[in-house]
């Protein structure tokens, strides 16, 4: 039976603070691909269905590949990937720009990166498989630069990791009275869309190096303070009767849909239903007082 046109969906996400890094999803339930290369570094985290990754660097190599398999594509390296015969096949692929994820890997390992390649082709681990689906999400979701960031030097680490030979530098505890400073500038720039960049700057260490110290002393990475912050300030804002869209605005979401949701995940309720729980709790005590 052949399958419906619904079938064949292409997106293409980019934050246009990262311009170097580039997401797409695609769902396929016939062949589209000829075999063609990328000039980036490019994972891939296989969401549905299963196909055959033909890979030729000096020979061809064929592997089977199924939901939840992490693919590791060199720049240049030829490939093809097509969905199995009656099936669908849906993946998420990351186009990482050559010079951003070189510096990524020195960044994380210490040693230069112009010369890194992945050295296996498919990685198949929960571990990689969470962290790649969660960068994927959070581009897909427009998160935040700073959420963005901290998922890219977190899935990077992992896949250095796993991968094998490659190991992160050692933590030094020294600098942890610093990392104060970027908490500190969290605090005091709430709505702006600070880059890690920014807050290990403050810091006097590498992107990675502060990420690490900074979730051992805070028990959370920079984004997800970052995130507590906004929402524990929004809170103060609807107390005080600023309006839901001022709120969100004030505190640096995007839009109110974005706030809601991120508002409702943590407090258990929604912006409005807030504010108006508030308001009837201070009337009463007002009343109550008023009458006592």
């Amino acid at each position: 039976m052949p399958a419906s046109h619904s079938e064949r969906i292409v997106q293409f996400v980019r934050d246009p603070a990262l311009k170097s890094v580039e997401l797409r999803y695609s769902q396929y339930d016939q062949p589209v691909f000829h075999r063609h290369n990328h000039d980036s570094y490019s994972i891939g985290l296989v969401k549905k269905g299963t196909t055959r990754f033909h890979l030729v660097q000096h020979s061809e190599t064929v592997i089977a590949v199924n939901p939840g398999d992490v693919v590791l594509i060199n720049p240049h390296e030829v490939h093809a990937c097509n969905p199995e015969e009656g099936s669908v096949f849906a993946y998420y692929m990351l186009y990482l720009g050559q010079e951003y994820f070189r510096c990524l890997v020195e960044d994380i390992t210490g040693y230069p990166g112009e010369n890194f390649r992945f050295p296996l082709p498919v990685l198949r681990k929960d571990t990689i498989r969470r962290c790649v689906n969660r960068l994927c999400l959070s581009m897909m979701h427009g998160g935040s630069r700073l959420e963005i960031e901290t998922a890219l030097h977190e899935t990077t680490a992992v896949i250095l990791l796993c991968c094998g030979g490659m190991h992160t530098q050692p933590l030094e505890s020294r600098h942890s009275a610093d990392i104060q400073n970027g908490y500190v500038y969290l605090q005091e720039h709430l709505a702006e869309n600070i880059s890690l960049q920014e807050l290990a700057a403050l810091s006097n260490l590498s992107p990675f190096h502060f990420l690490r110290l900074f979730r051992r002393r805070y028990g959370l990475p920079p984004h997800t303070c970052q995130l507590q912050m906004r929402l524990n300030h929004a809170r103060q804002l609807l107390a005080e009767g600023e309006s839901i869209a001022a709120t969100a605005a004030a505190v640096g979401f995007a839009d109110q849909s974005h706030f809601t949701r991120a508002f409702r995940r943590s407090v258990g309720t929604t912006p409005l239903q807030y504010q108006v729980g508030f308001s009837t709790a201070t009337a009463a005590i007002r009343y109550c007082r008023s009458t006592g």
